[in-house]
């Protein structure tokens, strides 16, 4: 089984790394199923460009996530999350006819594509060149435009908006009051008050029908349309409509033979426009995608890395996303190291620590910034993971057996011309030390003749460790053990091998839960002298390292506290500075007040000089200012004198404002300015394009509408028009615009009863219950929250 986690094939293998939790955390913060379904696809390796490209793509919504994300729910929010619709445009490329709801959500797709442009316009995935201007102005008139003349963004259809339905409709209108008048006098004559279950109407297969007993009908009271399940209830049409209910039902006929033609040139339309629909759908989803990716980027608080060109990584303060409050590592392999070898304690870190190095890469290629505060990285296409129980029993093969199958399938895979990234927990941990160590070795050896790769591994095997160490082509490092915690510190050293710890653990944990020490000291009897020896010297180093890295982190503290100090003593001096400065001021100010007065009194001769004087000590006490902060000349490219044309406007340097151009001396290379009142010669180079961050202001203008209606009478009502009703006053329930609602959809087994009933059953926000044992009428309450 080849462990490429990059090969789409092996995309179950991400398993491994805990990718499936990871993608969880993502997808809920995507809006639509369609950019679900996409994240939890296969993907596969990038190029650099590919993957800075994706980088720039979540850098440019991260520089203002909070207004992107206002921007986007405005915008996508009132799009259908079903991915249905989007399958609907590649259904369109079959000549499918669309319905009113694909139609409406197509609609929704293009107005949020063009309402995107004002603040993604220069988003580096808007496809500005992919659509011409042309068609998608036809789109705008020949579909948005007409379809929004009659058809509201929540579904809801005007008929009588529309040139073509509003003649049928009215007249459709028109007949139903009759009918609603008629039955309701019918209902109150003897032939009906004394035999009806109840004396409302109801409509029933489209036909307005009255509730008469079972025990009481008689021919005369009409047709019967429909039964209640239990017999006991008829549901008659009144003699006198059955001519006005066949002419309802041709009229409703003929509105809907009118509305198929309707939809069926949109469809013609989009199916010819089909290209640009892919292009709209695809760049939805990619903003959605890129979305949820950036704001998972911002909470983890995960770092853009350097892509590098030459195969080594250099990370600090790395650590695996799904910890709490995790212990942060560095981490650097140059381009001459084959790699690292990590040794140490059981349960410190070391598996941990090779998964999270492996998301790193795995999430440059999946377009995601890296659990680290800073990495530069090569963005290596091959990259294999093999943790540390290998067993496979489908196949049955022991952990031995199928690990040496996994490497052998490893070394076929490598190539000569590709770089690769392995990292293996545990090697051989299966077998003995000595043959694991042995069988390790020579694997390395055998990676390293097939092609470039840099190897991650975890071991105890002490003659692998000391023999890579030795040797110096890998990286050695430990993970350190508290010995007063009796625990890990979870903190890679570097620069030697570490101890298991077993025999040292064993021993104290045998003493917290009560057991004598003496199987520790059998087991001590029973290794060689050399191995004890060879892991105490370890141990004895893995403790003292562990010492000095607390004396490091108390120093630290000692020396953060020094320089608190000493700002506080700064800042002590500068407020002593300041006052003196006060009080010099006042004082020269009072000098320079009474020179203006000798000279206002003509007491003095020289005005020019004087004032030159006084200007230049009035400049010299604000340099002398203390709180004068330095300030920065504002950056700007000069222009060239060929270019410069009376009547231009430039930034001068000398006058640090805009300047107009008066004349051009092409000979002296300068230009006569003139910026306010003042008029001077002055240089070519002291005058500049003044480049300014223009911040684009975004307004967002909501307009909502409430009908605040209680009762929503729905009888005659198309199932389309009836949802659209239904659902416009459960969101006004829902915000507590209203206190309750009652819809009256009449009674027996009708389509509008059964969507009402079946549609609350799906709504956990609502509860439904016929009004007063009216079963016409299904009374709907918030649910209350215990």
């Amino acid at each position: 089984m080849a462990l490429n986690l990059l090969d789409k094939k092996n995309y179950k293998n991400l398993e491994l790394l805990d990718w499936p939790k990871i993608l969880e955390r993502i997808t809920s913060r995507t809006h639509f199923e369609k950019s679900k379904d996409i994240l939890n696809s296969p993907f596969s390796a990038k190029n650099g460009d590919e993957i800075e490209f994706a980088y720039d793509s979540m850098d440019y919504l991260l520089r203002d996530l909070n207004t992107t994300t206002d921007i986007i729910h405005l915008h996508l929010q009132g799009i259908p999350r079903s991915k249905k619709y989007f399958y609907f445009i590649d259904a369109l490329k079959k000549g499918k006819m669309a319905n009113i709801k694909e139609l409406n959500f197509t609609c929704l797709l293009l107005e949020s594509y063009l309402n995107l442009k004002r603040s993604f316009g220069d988003w580096n995935k808007y496809p500005v060149d992919k659509i011409d201007p042309n068609r998608q102005k036809k789109l705008t008139i020949q579909f948005i435009k007409e379809w929004r003349s009659f058809v509201e963004p929540s579904g809801e259809i005007h008929y009588e908006r529309h040139p073509l339905l509003a003649k049928i409709y009215n007249k459709l209108k028109k007949l139903e009051g009759s009918l609603r008048d008629k039955i309701g006098n019918i209902a109150t004559t003897p032939l009906y008050s004394d035999s009806l279950q109840y004396s409302e109407h109801d409509i029933i297969n489209d036909r307005y029908v009255l509730a008469v007993r079972s025990d009481s009908y008689n021919k005369n009271h009409g047709p019967i349309v429909a039964k209640s399940n239990s017999g006991l209830t008829l549901f008659v049409e009144p003699v006198i409509l059955v001519a006005l209910g066949n002419e309802r039902m041709q009229l409703l006929a003929e509105l809907d033979e009118v509305f198929t033609k309707i939809t069926h040139e949109f469809s013609l339309l989009l199916i010819d426009m089909q290209y640009e629909l892919e292009v709209i759908r695809d760049f939805t989803i990619d903003l959605d995608i890129t979305y949820a990716k950036a704001c998972y980027t911002r909470k983890m608080s995960f770092n853009r890395p350097k892509i590098l060109k030459d195969f080594e990584m250099k990370i600090r303060d790395f650590f695996h996303p799904l910890i709490e409050n995790p212990v942060k590592n560095d981490l650097d392999i140059f381009e001459e190291k084959d790699g690292v070898i990590l040794s140490g304690p059981n349960t410190g870190g070391k598996t941990v620590t090779l998964k999270s190095i492996a998301l790193a890469h795995v999430f440059t290629h999946f377009g995601l910034f890296i659990p680290a505060e800073y990495a530069e990285l090569y963005p290596v296409k091959n990259i294999f993971f093999f943790s540390n129980d290998q067993q496979n029993l489908a196949e049955g093969l022991s952990s031995f057996s199928s690990e040496v199958k996994n490497y052998i399938t490893l070394l076929k895979d490598l190539s000569p011309h590709e770089k690769s990234l392995i990292f293996i927990d545990e090697i051989f941990n299966s077998t003995s030390s000595e043959e694991g160590s042995a069988l390790g070795i020579a694997l390395l050896e055998e990676i390293h003749t097939l092609g470039e790769s840099k190897v991650l591994i975890s071991t105890h095997h002490q003659v692998f460790k000391s023999y890579f160490h030795d040797k110096g082509n890998y990286l050695s490092a430990h993970v350190g053990f508290n010995e007063e915690t009796e625990g890990p510190t979870f903190k890679i050293l570097m620069g030697s091998p570490g101890s298991s710890m077993a025999l040292s653990i064993f021993g104290k944990l045998s003493e917290k839960f009560g057991m004598k020490g003496h199987i520790k000291e059998r087991a001590m009897e029973l290794i060689d002298n050399e191995k004890i020896s060879y892991e105490g010297l370890l141990q004895d180093l893995t403790i003292k390292q562990s010492k000095l890295d607390s004396l490091l982190i108390e120093n630290n503290s000692i020396n953060l506290k020094l320089k608190a100090k000493a700002k506080s003593q700064e800042g002590l001096l500068k407020l002593e500075k300041e006052g003196l400065w006060e009080s010099y001021n006042e004082k020269l100010q009072k000098l320079i007040d009474h020179a203006d007065h000798t000279l206002k009194s003509e007491q003095v001769k020289g005005r020019k000089t004087f004032y030159k004087e006084s200007s230049q000590l009035k400049q010299t006490m604000r340099e002398l200012d203390p709180g004068k902060k330095e300030e920065h000349s504002p950056e700007f490219k000069s222009p060239t004198l060929s270019n410069i044309r009376p009547g231009d406007f430039y930034f001068s340097k000398l006058l640090k404002s805009q300047a107009e151009v008066l004349k051009v001396n092409e000979r002296k290379k300068e230009v006569q300015i003139k910026s306010k009142n003042l008029t001077l010669w002055c240089p070519v180079e002291t005058l500049g394009i003044l480049k300014e961050l223009h911040v684009r202001e975004i307004n967002v203008k909501i307009k909502r509408e409430v009908l605040g209606k209680i009762e929503l009478d729905c009888r005659g009502m198309r199932l389309e028009e009836f949802e659209n009703a239904v659902e416009r006053s459960l969101g006004e329930l829902l915000t507590g615009d209203i206190p309750f609602l009652k819809i009256i959809h009449g009674h027996g087994e009708g389509i509008l009863k059964k969507w009402i009933r079946n549609h609350l059953k799906n709504n956990p926000d609502f509860e439904g219950r016929p009004d007063d044992q009216n079963d016409g009428i299904t009374r709907i309450d918030l649910k209350k929250v215990n």
